[in-house]
């Protein structure tokens, strides 16, 4: 009858749309939830940067703004002072912080950016250090602009001294190192800038937090993880790739022994009573000398 070739015909389409959907989730490449991130890199992720509406390109984290983005940077700078414990300092060594992530578009120059901008706010001296020369972005992103190319070539560093390679920024405290601009190849600028980054305690940089290349594309980011006394590993849900996620962990573990930190980037906010507060820090530390540029 016609009301029977109906119902079968729905369930008929019922059955076709479960295998459609089934099929769909076997077949999907991306990492979709917190809870996905943990279980694939073996972390539990102690900091999850939200999702907003507002597009930020400059440093959200400024002294007096707090609000959930900037505050999840707050809160991931006391999570990597409290793993990395002081030991560093100990030692007679800056603490060096490696921010990575699976590919790019993860979130790992805004990860660092701001990390080192909260940083700052502890009243800590910090250098934000670019080799990620494939896609450069850190310094604009700390500047609010395209940086300047450099006054001097690839053979005038071995004269020039670490202090006349950083340039200060228009946050007390804070100077970014980055070669970007000179001319040679993405992997031997990144090799020179990790060779460079222990003199960094020389001029009285309290912490380093380096932005890198993506792990799973590029070979250059294997030249700095032996410097890193935190690792910060940036996903991002709805856009890092299962595969290349799985990829980064395995060669981030087979090289090192240093403390690693999930960070989940774009997780959708639940509505929560948190409120906003303002509260401007008097100072911050000044260099101790005047930076050349």
């Amino acid at each position: 009858s016609r009301s029977s070739r109906g119902v079968l015909g729905g369930i008929v389409g019922g059955i076709a749309g479960i295998g459609v959907a089934l099929m769909l989730a076997r077949s999907d490449s991306r990492i979709r939830t917190r809870a996905q991130a943990e279980a694939i890199f073996g972390l539990r992720s102690q900091v999850a940067i939200p999702d907003t509406k507002e597009r930020h390109h400059g440093v959200v984290v400024v002294p007096e703004r707090h609000e959930p983005l900037s505050d999840a940077y707050r809160t991931l700078r006391s999570v990597v002072g409290f793993v990395e414990g002081g030991a560093a300092h100990a030692q007679g060594r800056v603490p060096t912080i490696l921010i990575v992530s699976a590919a790019s578009g993860d979130g790992k120059t805004s990860v660092a950016s701001n990390l080192a901008a909260a940083f700052v706010e502890t009243g800590q001296r910090t250098v934000a250090v670019n080799t990620d020369f494939r896609r450069p972005a850190l310094s604009a992103r700390i500047l609010d602009a395209d940086p300047a190319r450099p006054g001097f070539s690839v053979e005038d560093l071995l004269t020039l001294s670490i202090r006349d390679l950083l340039t200060p920024t228009a946050i007390d405290g804070l100077v970014v190192f980055d070669l970007q601009g000179l001319r040679a190849s993405p992997g031997d600028l990144a090799r020179i800038t990790a060779a460079r980054i222990p003199e960094l305690a020389s001029v009285g940089a309290s912490t380093v937090v380096v932005d890198t290349s993506p792990v799973s594309a590029t070979a250059e980011v294997l030249e700095l993880v032996p410097l890193a006394d935190v690792i910060v590993l940036v996903v991002r849900v709805n856009h890092t790739f299962i595969d290349a996620a799985h990829r980064t962990i395995d060669t981030i573990r087979a090289l090192t022994a240093a403390h690693l930190l999930l960070v989940v980037v774009g997780e959708k906010r639940q509505r929560t009573d948190y409120y906003e507060y303002a509260a401007r820090l008097k100072d911050t530390p000044r260099w101790s000398k005047k930076l050349k540029r």
